[in-house]
């Protein structure tokens, strides 16, 4: 099939552009012609086409698989599929098309029928470097720089070598995530970290929902429980709370994290259900 994907942006690789990337990467493994457009494109275009995806502006597609609302009159296709990929009126339904949640908490907000939760690419997310037996270093992969701050001082108290991320880009972070112990972060960063067999803290600092929040250091207990794909808002935390989720690291939850991906994240699965629906 001639599929296009859409989102609103194609760098820098956060969010939506990694779930592009690893579900335009599956599309093209299984032979499909796979074409991505973005109104702002500007250095991700070839960052896609490294994978095959192609920048396109018009064409005629059988699938639109389509993120942020952007699609234009210059499109033609037999079938959309709209990703509502959180609750903030910017993400709500379109109407007359299948609309999917990529959470149940976005789909219950929604009232909508259909949930494909978040895919992970577990051939390019695996672990390269096994974990230490204790603690040397610690990467960030929070989105702000106020996140990277609190850690880095956790760190520097402890001891631990430390990697913050915030305001920069890494299209290999799967390197960055081998050189690591111990990874924090939110949404998809958990899940590329947990596939890279490591343990993880779901930790971030966004002011607009709370200075410190997270699901805190990772369990299958919380997995399954968990609503948001590893979003949060479920704790808050002070520095010394933060702190003390450290002390529950055990490298043997980094191979339980990747097993739990691969039963319950897999791109491969994803895209199956995208295709089915």
């Amino acid at each position: 099939m001639r599929i296009l994907l859409t989102n609103l942006q194609l760098w820098p690789v956060r969010g939506s552009e990694s779930w592009c990337y690893a579900v335009g990467s599956e599309l093209i493994r299984r032979g499909h012609h796979v074409c991505i457009y973005s109104p702002q494109p500007r250095e991700g275009i070839p960052y896609f086409a490294q994978a095959g995806i192609k920048y396109v502006t018009s064409g005629e597609f059988d699938l639109v698989i389509e993120n942020h609302r952007v699609i234009t009159p210059n499109f033609r296709f037999r079938k959309l599929v709209h990703i509502c990929h959180g609750i903030i009126p910017e993400e709500r339904p379109m109407e007359g098309f299948t609309n999917i949640a990529v959470n149940e908490r976005v789909r219950r907000h929604w009232g909508l029928t259909h949930v494909i939760n978040q895919g992970i690419d577990t051939e390019r997310f695996r672990a390269t470097r096994n974990a230490n037996n204790e603690v040397r270093n610690v990467l960030s992969l929070c989105s702000s720089r106020e996140a990277d701050d609190v850690l880095k001082q956790i760190c520097a108290a402890r001891g631990y070598s430390f990697w913050p991320t915030a305001g920069q880009e890494h299209p290999e972070v799967e390197k960055l995530i081998n050189w690591a112990d111990l990874v924090f972060g939110v949404g998809r960063s958990c899940l590329d970290a947990m596939s890279c067999a490591r343990p993880v803290i779901s930790f971030d600092s966004r002011p607009y929902i709370h200075p410190c929040h997270g699901l805190g250091y990772l369990t299958p207990e919380i997995l399954d429980a968990d609503l948001t794909n590893l979003t949060g808002p479920d704790n808050w935390f002070t520095a010394e709370t933060l702190s003390q989720e450290l002390d529950k690291y055990n490298p043997a939850d980094g191979i339980v994290n990747r097993n739990w991906v691969i039963k319950n994240r897999n791109i491969k699965d994803v895209v199956d259900k995208l295709l089915e629906i």
